[in-house]
């Protein structure tokens, strides 16, 4: 019994079949229409080839029109029925992969495996990674992994005691694990630990010293404290191995040095820098044909966007500056044909990327309401101080400061180093009125940042008053 076809290569057979004849015709009729010939017996010929060509079409062309119809009313059939397919798999993923199951999982093979290696093994195993039972290193491996990635879902939950908690017992089990310090350190970043933040990242680079990802996270610090040539130094060794790693993303450490050229004041740099990043993202979303390996990048670059939303931030803050308005609404125009789109394609956006889309919105000062309800998003999916920070400049942007004034200091509580909060707040409060608080908050930035010459230059401001 021959296999049915189906009706959506059927009609799509067909459409593409006539399409091409169809367009094929209509290029014969007009090269006969044109012929140019000494002989005017064949030019008539050439005329009356093209009207009987002309007629053929006209006579076929109702079914043309049907046949194309039903194609794309298949294909959209198709697609509705491959979106919802894709949409139920990956709820289906979703509630496997909560954090909650995930921490259960985990747990068990932290059980598992504990109990199958006892300890005169696990010492040797500590002290070196060599051991003669292939097996035996593998269940090891399988320990430290699952102590490793239940850190990293505690961390992800803001549960950072228990986090700290597994990540110390990878060390203890593998001292020379390549990405626990980095972690360790991201912890201290966000709970404003800077000095502590800072002993992971160099722990992390001595460590694991070609990761593109540990220079980074030790520039981005860097930055913060207002070290920035030691920053730009470590961006640009990020940027060099990450062009050795498959998947890695050379685009953060390149925002990386757009920022610092921005907090030295030197904007057209910065600006050329940011216009190199976002080139790559348009790179890749005009290109028509991928490769596999360039599909895998692009991916990767629409799991995590931030470095193209903090680029388009940037540069809007340097057209403020500049008070070139024309170039600030193009940059709001670009986000929405790129960024938003990325955002709202992803079957699950995370936190940064709501909450980085939300404060560009407020920066340019459009589409507020958008805004707010992204950033509720955001602290609803991870409650830390960048959320916070962010939920609390669009209440200043709806006209609530004193709201804005109260999430800012909630952030300020989960990260009392994080100087962009600092920055606002400081704002925010003089504003209100209160410019002895004002002179308080930017006091404490200049001490984490002597270099951050916003807070400089407002702080200047307020003690010449």
């Amino acid at each position: 019994m021959s296999k049915k076809e189906d009706p959506v290569d059927k009609y799509m057979k067909e459409y593409v079949s006539l399409g091409f004849s169809w367009s094929s015709i209509e290029v014969a009729i007009k090269t006969f229409r044109n012929l140019k010939f000494d002989d005017p017996e064949l030019v008539e010929m050439g005329k009356s080839l093209a009207k009987d060509l002309e007629q053929v079409l006209d006579k076929y062309r109702n079914r043309y029109e049907v046949e194309r119809t039903l194609a794309n009313l298949y294909l959209k059939k198709f697609n509705e029925k491959i979106k919802k397919t894709l949409e139920e798999t990956h709820q289906l993923i979703k509630e496997a992969q909560s954090p909650e199951r995930l921490i259960k999982k985990y747990t068990a093979e932290i059980e598992y495996y504990t109990h199958l290696l006892d300890e005169e093994t696990l010492k040797k195993l500590k002290e070196t990674i060599y051991y003669e039972d292939y097996k035996v290193v593998k269940k090891y491996r399988k320990l430290t992994d699952a102590y490793y990635n239940r850190g990293c879902v505690y961390l992800e939950l803001c549960e950072y005691d228990k986090a700290v908690e597994d990540f110390n017992k990878v060390i203890e089990l593998e001292p020379k694990h390549p990405t626990v310090y980095s972690k360790l350190g991201r912890i201290c970043y966000e709970k404003g630990n800077y000095n502590q933040a800072m002993d992971y990242f160099n722990k992390a680079v001595k460590v694991y010293p070609t990761s593109d990802v540990v220079y980074y996270d030790r520039g981005t610090l860097y930055t913060e404290i207002g070290e920035y040539d030691k920053a730009i130094e470590d961006y640009k060794k990020a940027i060099k191995f990450a062009k050795t790693k498959k998947l890695s993303i050379s685009e953060y450490p390149m925002y990386g040095i757009a920022e610092v050229y921005f907090m030295q004041g030197k904007l057209n740099e910065a600006l050329i820098q940011i216009d190199n990043v976002l080139q790559i993202l348009r790179s890749f979303l005009n290109a028509l044909l991928l490769s596999t390996t360039l599909i895998e990048k692009f991916s990767v670059r629409k799991e995590k966007p931030l470095c193209y939303t903090k680029s388009y931030w940037l540069k809007i803050m340097i057209y403020k500056e500049k008070n070139d308005v024309q170039n600030l609404k193009n940059t709001v125009d670009e986000v929405e044909k790129t960024i938003k789109k990325m955002i709202e394609d992803k079957l699950d956006p995370d936190v940064l990327s709501y909450a980085s889309l939300a404060e560009i919105y407020c920066e340019a000062n459009t589409n507020i309401a958008e805004a707010f309800n992204l950033a509720q998003k955001a602290v609803e999916l991870r409650a830390y101080y960048y959320s916070y920070y962010v939920l609390g400049f669009c209440y200043f942007r709806k006209g609530d400061t004193k709201k804005a004034i109260e999430y800012l200091e909630k952030s300020r509580e989960l990260n009392p180093s994080y100087i962009w909060s600092l920055y606002r707040l400081g704002y925010f409060y003089k504003l209100s009125g209160d410019t002895e608080k004002a002179k308080q908050i930017w006091s404490e930035g200049l001490k984490i940042n002597p270099n951050h010459r916003l807070i400089k230059h407002e702080y200047e401001k307020l003690l010449t008053k």
